[in-house]
């Protein structure tokens, strides 16, 4: 809490509102960034998608807006996954909400090569998940674990520095009978 407060005040966190599948709030903040030369490395975006995906159309202008952020090379989406009656693998038991991260880079990569068949795939293809270790109190060590589809993990083949890795990369767990 105390980091990311110090970040909000420091304005290198900022809230901001708007339609993300809009012609407006997203490009106009991607304009601004660039023109103070600041990469996205995080973007917060709940369960938001989750209705975005309900509209084709609303769902490519989100695609869109995504790539016109100027992001950094290991820049992340944040999501929530909501547990409607369909327990998501990474849900920790009692809980029902579930944090995904996303490399943006395996996110446009999976747009461009014909994206989701459902929103589930949305969740599930190219998610990785962080761990957060407290030591002592303060210090973290974060690392990922976790992945899908075309993240390989580290030291698979040749693909560090190519394309993006995960370490400790290991394919989600299939429900049968789920698209």
């Amino acid at each position: 809490y105390r980091k990311v407060r110090r970040m909000q005040l420091e304005n290198r966190v900022v809230p901001l509102v708007g339609d993300l599948a809009g012609t407006g709030a997203l490009p106009r903040l991607a304009d601004e960034l660039r023109r103070r030369s600041l990469p996205v490395r995080v973007f917060y975006v709940s369960n938001v998608e989750q209705y975005l995906f309900t509209s084709a159309k609303t769902w490519a202008q989100w695609i869109r807006n995504v790539r016109t952020l100027p992001w950094a090379d290991d820049g992340l989406l944040l999501r929530v996954y909501f547990d409607q009656g369909r327990a998501h693998p990474r849900q920790r038991p009692g809980h029902r909400t579930t944090s995904l991260t996303q490399p943006t880079s395996a996110f446009l990569a999976r747009a461009d090569q014909g994206g989701w068949k459902s929103w589930w795939e949305v969740t599930q293809l190219g998610s990785i998940t962080l761990d957060v270790q407290v030591i002592g109190g303060i210090e973290h060590e974060v690392r990922a674990r976790g992945g899908h589809d075309r993240i390989p993990p580290c030291g698979a083949g040749d693909s560090i520095g190519r394309a993006p890795c995960i370490p400790g990369a290991e394919p989600l767990g299939e429900q049968p009978g789920r698209d």
